[in-house]
């Protein structure tokens, strides 16, 4: 019983995680409209950062498991592999052997 409370509350954590993404794109633009790339990057780390910080400390499921560190750095680990998959399938896509 416990245990299936903890997959939930780590499952709710990262549904949060993936609802967060484009929450960050939008607050950018909203509070900040930066023009240049670098800027719009640093406000959206920030951006991120305060809220899962924020969510750290206020939603319940972190105080059920063990590490929400280690959840993060596997949301980033997912994120990036979803990313590079992506990528290399629309590379693969337009591929034409000669």
């Amino acid at each position: 019983m416990l245990r299936a409370s903890i997959f939930e509350a780590t499952l709710s954590i990262l549904w949060y995680l993936v609802l967060l993404i484009p929450f960050i794109f939008f607050a950018e633009k909203l509070i900040f409209a930066f023009t240049d790339l670098r800027r719009q990057i640093l406000a959206q780390a920030a951006i991120f950062l305060l809220v899962f910080l924020a969510f750290r400390l206020l939603h319940p499921a972190f105080s059920m498991v063990r590490s929400g560190v280690m959840i993060l750095l596997g949301f980033f680990i997912i994120l990036i592999s979803f990313s590079m998959t992506l990528l290399f399938s629309a590379i693969d896509s337009t591929f034409v052997p000669v």
